[in-house]
């Protein structure tokens, strides 16, 4: 007779806490979230008025309150634009003290975007970026971004973004973000 206990399996994929900017970035995650078909992933706006170390703890506050009422989140991220590097060596300092990931982009997340289509172009004015991007996408502001046409684009922009990744400041970390994304629907087992 076998006493061993089974292995315990979730009925649902990792569960995912992701604090973004307004604008394309929530765009763009609300895509991936559909696109994925990952429903455990809970999409909150962060506050423009905060500053980065404000939206930080608060995403750790709510990671924890999560906890303590049974829905604790697998990972907690935060999505930052436009950065300096002081801003950013702090940020990454404060992320790992409270257990927060973090996902950014020097610019903004056209840089991301860029990559399902081409290599880094890192000399890029922030309106030359948007302007190759939305030519790319066939948009002419924001609201009209399709972003279907990624859908078999991503794993170029992964490998691209690994690439870049290996510089010493790559322009955007949101393949990290996009990876974990993936490798928890890939883990995924439902009950049986």
């Amino acid at each position: 007779m076998n006493l061993s206990r089974a292995r315990a399996t979730r009925s649902q994929k990792r569960t995912f806490q992701v604090i973004h900017p307004a604008g394309l970035v929530g765009d763009y995650l609300h895509w991936l979230k559909l696109e994925l078909d990952h429903p455990s992933v809970a999409l909150i706006l962060a506050n423009a008025d905060h500053s980065v170390e404000e939206i930080i703890r608060s995403a750790s506050r709510a990671r924890r309150g999560a906890k303590v009422k049974s829905a604790e989140f697998d990972e907690t991220w935060c999505i930052f634009d436009g950065l300096s590097e002081l801003e950013l060596i702090a940020a990454r300092q404060l992320a790992h003290q409270e257990k927060v990931r973090l996902a950014t982009n020097t610019l903004n997340i056209d840089q991301w975007l860029l990559l399902h289509f081409e290599d880094p172009a890192p000399s890029l004015s922030a309106t030359e970026l948007r302007a190759k991007v939305f030519g790319y996408l066939s948009a002419d502001e924001p609201e009209s971004v399709d972003f279907a046409g990624l859908s078999d684009l991503t794993s170029a922009a992964l490998e691209r973004a690994v690439d870049a990744a290996k510089a010493l400041n790559p322009d955007t970390s949101m393949h990290e973000l996009v990876l974990s994304l993936q490798a928890s629907r890939h883990n995924f087992r439902p009950r049986r």
